[in-house]
């Protein structure tokens, strides 16, 4: 035979049940805030979002799929009133430690328990910069390739 539980249970559930609630209300306004930073940066707007197999603001669903060892996956949110239908379309790609990460797939996790306003700027900074010097480095390359070539030559290749 079974022993019976105990009629406390049902109190000790409510209360459990309260302070999960309390770390997951805490959790999801700091993605929110993420999130809200990024669109900022990366210049594209959103209403809300949520998670693709639940949770948002207001829905606690299973947060546990976004957040993916040391980063959280962007990749299984999605965005509502957002320019594409829901899917980040602007440049959101920046550089950390020199490493391009794409924050439309991810982001690091450590940006929610930390302050990563200004990496977030900087490293926005960085990738346009690098980007900027490699075009620049392909018309340089290509100005001196012409150089090199006849006008027929040029014409053939269509540089």
């Amino acid at each position: 035979m079974k022993e019976p539980i105990l009629p406390n249970i049902i109190e000790q559930r409510k209360v459990v049940l309260g302070e999960f609630f309390k770390f997951d209300s805490k959790l999801l306004r700091r993605i929110d805030y993420v999130l809200k930073k990024i669109s900022q940066v990366c210049g594209f707007t959103f209403g809300d979002w949520y998670a693709l197999d639940g949770g948002n603001m207001d829905n606690f669903g299973n947060l546990s799929s976004l957040l993916y060892r040391n980063k959280v996956l962007v990749s299984k949110i999605m965005l509502t009133n957002c320019s594409g239908s829901g899917y980040i379309i602007a440049n959101t790609t920046i550089l950390i430690k020199g490493k391009p990460i794409n924050l439309k797939k991810e982001f690091p996790k450590r940006w929610l328990f930390e302050n990563f306003e200004n990496e977030l700027i900087e490293g926005k900074k960085l990738y346009l910069d690098a980007k900027e010097q490699k075009e620049m480095a392909l018309r340089h390359a290509k100005e001196l390739i012409k150089s090199k070539l006849s006008s027929q030559e040029i014409r053939m290749l269509g540089l």
